[in-house]
């Protein structure tokens, strides 16, 4: 008899271990938002020297930020009701100017992870996923393939004046595209030990045309200022149901 209590104490032990491991607590964090990147295409030569112009505007906004941590929550809560989340918001601009450093190749990410970290802990979180910008080729979705030269990264807009398009309702050539792009990838990290257990990247920008081939627009006012917000949200969340179930799986 004593053999087989010890032995069911051993198994019953076991199983209290087990049932002790708690749930993950997951913090999500934004950092796409900060600003849009406007890159104005030019003329290249095949050289791989990025040769477009390149402006950056201040949102002054944490929209798309709060856009893209609520598209996760609804991504990840269709995959796993039970998952317990917490959507942080990180306000703070020295976060923002290590990201700026680390997308241009000047910081290590472990910089930006030791910055951001101190916020989801605070939260009780046991892992974090950050959305940070990526730097990439352009390849810009086209009806019959992909064009564009140079490199963006995070939330903007790349314009197109060169290019020839057909209108499908009239056959009429116009030049001009506007293209948002949304250059992202999630990083999920285990906050004891500031562990990082993967990534996960979207790279996806699509052209815009204008809507009326009778009124000559300029690319950048084929959008409102409302409709651009919406375009780029759209993009990030496409990228972001790609993106989930294999930052989940990780889990």
């Amino acid at each position: 008899m004593r053999p087989f209590l010890a032995a069911l104490l051993v198994a019953f032990g076991a199983l209290a271990g087990t049932a002790a491991v708690a749930a993950p607590k997951v913090a999500a964090i934004s950092l796409l938002g900060d600003r849009l990147l406007v890159v104005g295409s030019q003329m290249q030569t095949g050289s791989r020297i990025d040769r477009n112009s390149k402006d950056y505007l201040p949102t002054n906004s944490t929209e798309l930020d709060t856009a893209t941590v609520l598209a996760f929550e609804r991504e990840a809560k269709a995959l796993r009701p039970q998952l317990d989340l917490v959507l942080l918001r990180a306000s703070d601009a020295t976060v923002h100017a290590i990201q700026d450093d680390v997308v241009a190749g000047k910081r290590d990410q472990r910089e930006l992870l030791s910055a951001i970290a101190p916020l989801a802990r605070r939260a009780g979180a046991t892992h974090l996923v950050l959305f940070i910008k990526s730097r990439a080729d352009v390849r810009i979705q086209m009806a019959d393939g992909s064009i564009g030269a140079g490199f963006v990264e995070g939330l903007g807009f790349y314009i197109d004046r060169w290019t020839q398009v057909r209108r499908i309702d009239s056959g009429q050539e116009d030049a001009g595209i506007l293209a948002p792009f949304a250059y992202f990838k999630a990083v999920l990290v285990e906050l004891d030990g500031l562990k990082v257990v993967g990534e996960e990247s979207s790279h996806v920008a699509r052209a815009l045309y204008g809507k009326d081939s009778k009124t000559k627009l300029d690319p950048w006012d084929f959008l409102t200022a409302s409709e651009k917000v919406q375009a780029l949200a759209a993009l990030s969340g496409e990228g972001l149901q790609k993106m989930v179930p294999r930052v989940l799986a990780r889990l």
